[in-house]
C-alpha cells in the first residue's frame, strides 16, 4: 500500500467545523510519502484525526496537517509493529534518510519486521499535529518486538543519536507494548536533526508541548 509523493488527501472543514478523519492502513506494508490535510474550519473547529499504519511495516516520509486556526490541533497516529527512529548521520541508515516527500521513501523495506522513521520527519509532523507513535502486539506482522528505539548503535558516538525537537505546543506520545530505549544516546551539534538551541538534548519540546512515554515491557 503506497501513498506516493505528490498524492494529496484532504479532509479539511469548510468555514466552520472540525477536520475529518483519514486512515491509511494495510494488513502488510504501508509506504506513506504524500500529504494529508485534516484542518479545522477557518472560523472555528478543531483539527481532525489521521492514522498511518502498516500491520507488517510502516514507511513514513510524507506530511500531515491537522492544525486549526480557531480550535485545537488534531492528532496523527503512527502505528507500526515496532519502530527505530534514526538520524541522517547514522552510519548505516542515514544514507537512505529522507525528510519530506521523497520518491525513495527513505529506509522503507516491505520485508523488514522493523519500521525506520527519520527523526526530522517526526519533527515536521509535530509542527502541525499532536503525534502518537504506538507499537503493535508482540510478534505482530513479520515478528515484531513491539519496541520503540530512539537512535541506534551504528557508527560513532553522537552520530547515531536521533534527536527530536519542535517549537509548537503539540504533544508527543510514545506507546510501546515492549520497551522504549535510547541506544543512540544523546546528540551533539554534529548529529543529524539536532536542536540549534539545545544540541545536547535528545527530545526537546521547545514550545511547551507535553511528552508522554508508556512502555509495557512485554517486548523482546
Amino acid at each position: 500500500n503506497t501513498v506516493a509523493a505528490g498524492a494529496r488527501i484532504s479532509a479539511d472543514a469548510g468555514i466552520k467545523g472540525h477536520g475529518g478523519n483519514v486512515v491509511i492502513w494495510s494488513n502488510k506494508a504501508t509506504d506513506y510519502q504524500g500529504k494529508i490535510s485534516a484542518k479545522g474550519g477557518v472560523a472555528g473547529g478543531a483539527g481532525g484525526f489521521v492514522e498511518v499504519s502498516g500491520e507488517d511495516v510502516l514507511g513514513f516520509s510524507g506530511r500531515v496537517d491537522t492544525t486549526a486556526r480557531r480550535g485545537k490541533t488534531g492528532t496523527l497516529l503512527l502505528d507500526p509493529s515496532d519502530v527505530t527512529i534514526y538520524s541522517s548521520t547514522d552510519s548505516v541508515l542515514g544514507g537512505g534518510g529522507t525528510s519530506g516527500e521523497n520518491q525513495s521513501g527513505g529506509n522503507f523495506n516491505p520485508n523488514s519486521a522493523t519500521s525506520f522513521i527519520l527523526n526530522t520527519d517526526i519533527d515536521a509532523a509535530l509542527a502541525t499535529s499532536n503525534v502518537v507513535i504506538s507499537t503493535g502486539t508482540l510478534g505482530y506482522g513479520l515478528g515484531s518486538t513491539s519496541n520503540i528505539h530512539i537512535g541506534t548503535n551504528n557508527g560513532s558516538a553522537f552520530d547515531h543519536a536521533a534527536p527530536i525537537h519542535w517549537n509548537t505546543a503539540n504533544s508527543l506520545t510514545l506507546n510501546a507494548v515492549g520497551i522504549i530505549d535510547t541506544p543512540g544516546g544523546n546528540p551533539n551539534n554534529t548529529t543529524g536533526g539536532f536542536s540549534p538551541d539545545h544540541p545536547g538534548v535528545l527530545i526537546d519540546s521547545e514550545g511547551g508541548g507535553a511528552i508522554f512515554f508508556n512502555a509495557g515491557g512485554n517486548g523482546q
